[in-house]
Order: C-alpha cells, then structure tokens, then sequence
C-alpha cells in the first residue's frame, strides 16, 4: 500500500525538520558542558542570546565569556530578552550592547533590580567586569 507509506514519511518529514531546526549550532555545543548542551532548554535560550548581538559571533563570544547564560536552571529565555529591551531602552542600543559585551552576565541578572540600577552603575559593573 503506497499511501499510508506516503502518509509515513509526510508525518516524520516535519518532525526531522523540526529536530534540524531545534539543534544547536555546533560551535555552541563545542563551548558548552555536555549536560548543558544535551538540555532541550538550552536552545530558547541560545535563540535570545543571539538576538542581543549583531552576529553569530558576537553572541558566541558572549556564551564562551559567560557560558551561565545559557544554563535553564539558571535563566530564562524572557529574561534575557527583557535585561537586553531594559539597557536598549536605559542606555541606547550601541551602549546596551558595549554593556552586554563587556558583561554577557547582566543579561542573566533579576530584570526588576536592573530596572532600578542607574545607567552609571550598569556601566560601571561592566566596565569593572570586563577589566
């Protein structure tokens, strides 16, 4: 019978794609831990990472400077996202990012007390972070 073999493959075809999709980039997996990498958490997470960074490679070196902020124990997806809208809204988007460059880990932090951290403190955090 040719149509439910059709059927078959029509029902793993999307599921296969969706797995491809669902993956780490491999470099992310190489700076990872195993038991973290393996997390299917860790793939939201590596998502809103990289959209606080103008690249693939700007976000890695982000992950490789602070690999927590990836870890689904430690942190969300939404907290990432809503630390990187909080300093783009405080600072502006070129010092939000120096922010996040110079200290990946700020991303990670309770997004109601950055909220209530002046723009000179976050900075000066980084800044001191970073030397």
């Amino acid at each position: 019978m040719v149509l439910p073999t059709l059927l078959a493959a029509a029902v793993r075809s999307p599921a296969a794609s969706i797995t491809m999709a669902a993956s780490l980039p491999d470099a992310v997996s190489e700076v990872l831990p195993s038991k973290v990498a393996e997390d299917p958490g860790v793939v939201p997470l590596w998502r809103a990472l990289r959209g606080c960074y103008p690249s693939d490679e700007a976000a890695l070196t982000a992950l490789t400077a602070n690999k927590g902020i990836v870890t689904p124990w430690v942190v969300s997806p939404s907290t990432i996202t809503s630390n990187n809208a909080l300093l783009r809204g405080m600072l502006g988007k070129q010092r939000a990012l120096n922010v996040i460059t110079k200290n990946p880990g700020v991303l990670a932090c309770d997004p109601e007390r950055l909220a209530i951290s002046s723009p000179q403190e976050i900075e000066a955090v980084a800044s001191a972070t970073s030397a």
